[in-house]
């Protein structure tokens, strides 16, 4: 008869344990006359998202059923939350990335090799070594979320959101 569970526990211990969300690095890659401590970046982020992807879909019926069938894909933007250190240093990092994007004064769009840059996402085991890895290629920030002060959030911390879209990525 099976035991689940011993099943279970076979079957992780074999692949070397469960993966935990919590071990992550990210490298980014500003453009040229943006600077920002890689490491700082890394332990600063407190979350990042592995992309993600979508199939876009049609209906087919040629006979009773409807079927399915994939006429293309949409890859998803990912967000990065960072902490906010009274220098405001990584707020104003990527809000020089997104003016390396659009001149916001003169409304002219930048040459998107210059400011589409690598990211890589890294998911780390307890020793810190790399488990996984996905580069986004062509990356940039799309939006840099709005943050929010308040008096009523006394004991808080200032965080910060970027959205990134990217062309494509790299499972290395």
């Amino acid at each position: 008869m099976a035991e689940p569970i011993n099943d279970l526990k076979t079957i992780i211990s074999s692949k070397g344990g469960l993966a935990r969300p919590n071990f992550f690095s990210v490298v980014f890659t500003f453009p040229d006359g943006i600077a920002y401590d890689s490491r700082e970046m890394t332990i600063l982020c407190e979350s990042a998202q592995m992309p993600g992807i979508n199939i876009n879909t049609n209906e087919f019926q040629s006979t009773r059923q409807a079927v399915k069938m994939p006429y293309g894909f949409i890859k998803e933007d990912v967000n990065f939350t960072f902490l906010i250190t009274n220098d405001f240093g990584i707020k104003k990092s990527f809000d020089s990335w997104v003016q390396s994007v659009i001149d916001t004064e003169n409304y002219r769009l930048k040459y998107r090799d210059d400011y589409a840059k690598e990211v890589t996402i890294n998911q780390l085991d307890k020793n810190e070594k790399v488990l996984h890895s996905v580069t986004l290629q062509k990356a940039f920030p799309i939006n840099i979320n709005t943050i929010e002060l308040s008096n009523a959030t006394e004991n808080s911390i200032q965080r910060v959101t970027v959205a990134m879209t990217y062309e494509n990525f790299k499972v290395e």
